[in-house]
């Protein structure tokens, strides 16, 4: 008896061009998509934390400025007869010292929220930090208060010495009030209060609002929520 053989064919399957190219197509439109958006998470991500080291660092400044002037405990009236950038240079490290806007070299780049011009720094003394962090400094008296415009109690607006602006990446985009410069009021009896502290209605891109009311909203949630 003859053995019978069972032959069987091998059929190898694949992916034919077009399928793959779709599949890529697909790939890439899905990418279009959620990159930006991570990226554009992650940038707030480190706009928050520059935020959350500035506070901890104008914070702690405040106290050993305090201390370097025999200053009463929540007293800052000191800083009347004293340069702030001077003092702020003797306790935190700093790596340049700037009158006018040198330290913000595109100074003329910087908008508001609602995308709008913003030059509050423009001829004020500031700092560069080692950290590359920027900071400025205004005397409350010299800027016309408007709490409603910072959001801030007019009982603080009230015992305000001076404000400050920090931007928390340097001088590297996207420079918009809200984003990555941030705005404290200087109080006495306080020490810097983040503007927005009663108010936040200014913290937002509608027409008339320059993002000036953000900071206390960014360091209360512990993150950038708009």
């Amino acid at each position: 008896m003859e053995n019978s053989l069972c032959k069987f064919k091998i059929f190898k399957s694949g992916f034919t061009l077009a399928e793959v190219l779709i599949t890529i197509v697909i790939i890439g439109v899905i990418a279009a998509m959620t990159i930006p958006t991570l990226i554009n998470n992650t940038k707030k991500q480190e706009f928050v934390a520059g935020l959350k080291k500035a506070n901890s660092t104008l914070q702690q400044a405040l106290l050993n400025m305090s201390r370097n002037n025999d200053a009463t405990a929540g007293d800052y009236s000191f800083l009347n007869d004293k340069d702030f950038i001077d003092e702020f240079a003797k306790v935190v490290s700093v790596t340049k010292i700037c009158d006018g806007s040198a330290c913000f070299p595109n100074y003329t780049s910087y908008k508001r929220m609602d995308n709008g011009s913003f030059s509050g720094f423009s001829q004020t003394k500031s700092a560069v930090l080692a950290d590359g962090q920027i900071i400025t400094y205004l005397s409350w008296a010299n800027i016309t208060p408007n709490c409603d415009s910072v959001g801030i109690s007019q009982e603080d607006g009230d015992n305000a010495f001076g404000r400050v602006f920090i931007d928390v990446n340097g001088n590297k985009p996207p420079n918009v009030m809200g984003r990555d410069v941030f705005y404290f009021v200087l109080v006495n009896g306080k020490g810097f209060v983040p503007a927005g502290s009663e108010s936040t209605a200014r913290c937002s891109s509608n027409s008339g609002n320059s993002g000036s009311a953000c900071t206390a909203k960014v360091l209360r949630e512990g993150a950038m929520n708009y």
